[in-house]
């Protein structure tokens, strides 16, 4: 919201002295430094309602909302999230797999790490898919996941994956 705010105060002070410039020049108006100092401040109350930030409950963000006299908004809560990490078994190897697009289609790619049983980083791997689904990416990540798996001669592998329709589709056997 602060970032918002700014960027409103920004163009509020330029508007402002653009018209302020153009009354000096066109209409020969005495520059009423005071008056302009306000119009800027009430633009910035008038656009304010318009932001759709949210703030952050600091002393800082609130400080700077109360000088303008901004409306608060709701601030941005960080909830807790328990995660947990399991390794795999002793005699697998474990592949965190993941894609994504830029777009959905878009511009997509692909990523593998391959971790043994104390989490260690055995390699990785990071493929371009040019212009793919979202879930094809996924889908492409554990496919080259197993192949390079394949070339390492591994033969028990641990699979996660973050999307629920890419594990879905192998346990059907429903692949693209």
């Amino acid at each position: 919201m602060i970032k918002d705010l700014w960027l409103v105060a920004n163009l509020a002070i330029t508007m402002e002295l653009w018209k302020t410039r153009n009354r000096n020049y066109f209409d020969d108006a005495p520059v009423n430094w005071l008056g302009f100092k306000g119009r800027v401040y009430q633009t910035i109350r008038d656009n304010s309602s318009r932001m759709k930030g949210n703030m952050h409950n600091t002393q800082g963000d609130l400080r700077i909302l109360n000088y303008f006299r901004v409306q608060h908004r709701s601030c941005k809560v960080n909830i807790p999230m328990e995660i947990s990490w399991t390794p795999p078994n002793p005699d697998e190897i474990l592949i965190c797999c993941d894609g994504a697009s830029m777009g959905n289609p878009g511009q997509a790619g692909s990523g593998v790490i391959f971790r043994d049983l104390s989490s260690a980083v055995l390699g990785s791997l990071s493929v371009g898919l040019g212009w793919q689904t979202n879930f094809y990416a996924e889908i492409a990540a554990v496919i080259y996941g197993a192949v390079v798996a394949q070339k390492w001669d591994i033969k028990n592998l641990c699979i996660r994956s973050d999307s629920m329709s890419c594990i879905q589709a192998f346990q059907k056997n429903e692949l693209p």
